[in-house]
């Protein structure tokens, strides 16, 4: 089974949108674990592969769930960030489930990461196979993602 890892083995993404909702200064938010250039291009793959469904604005529509804001934080914010990465790994998009490299998925979960206001720590998140026992972890707003 593929799991996905960042390269530092702790992470929260529940703690670090609780920094960008309850503290506004940008300094106080603790970095996540994605680098600029990820979200870039997971910026570049949501539009080719994602947007369809989801939207450019991350927002509900027909039976693609919301991907930045309240819901999504909700939705996701006590699940581990491997969880999401393993879902879009081996679901999408629906119509070629599974087609997109171990790059693109971690570009994607950066992506995804800086659309809910999380500011990037320069670690690349990637995707590895061997570390089925490592989690990530990041704030979404009081309910962690690990």
């Amino acid at each position: 089974m593929n799991r996905l890892s960042s390269v530092v083995p702790t992470w929260t993404v529940a703690s670090l949108v609780a920094s960008v909702l309850v503290q506004s200064p940008a300094a106080a938010q603790q970095p996540a674990p994605y680098t600029e250039t990820q979200a870039e291009a997971g910026a570049n793959v949501y539009a080719s592969d994602c947007r369809v469904c989801h939207r450019a604005n991350f927002e509900w529509s027909f039976e693609s769930p919301e991907l930045a804001g309240p819901n999504f934080r909700n939705a996701w914010g006590a699940r581990p960030l491997s969880e999401l990465q393993e879902l879009i790994a081996t679901t999408m998009p629906p119509d070629e489930a599974g087609s997109l490299t171990p790059e693109n998925v971690s570009a994607v979960v950066a992506y995804l990461l800086q659309a809910n206001e999380l500011q990037p720590s320069g670690t690349c998140l990637l995707y590895t196979s061997d570390a089925a026992d490592e989690r990530s972890s990041v704030d979404l707003g009081g309910r962690r993602i690990i």
